[in-house]
């Protein structure tokens, strides 16, 4: 039986939510599609 798996390379992003501070958090997820430029993508 296979024990490991490999590793799937994500697609997506994602943000930890630490200590319940939601708002921290959308704020970093919000940064992170900027930065990356996904929804420049969604737009063509």
């Amino acid at each position: 039986m296979g024990r490991y798996k490999k590793k799937r390379e994500q697609k997506g992003l994602r943000v930890d939510v630490r200590g319940n501070n939601v708002e921290w958090a959308l704020k970093k997820l919000k940064r992170m599609v900027k930065d990356s430029g996904q929804i420049l993508e969604l737009k063509k």
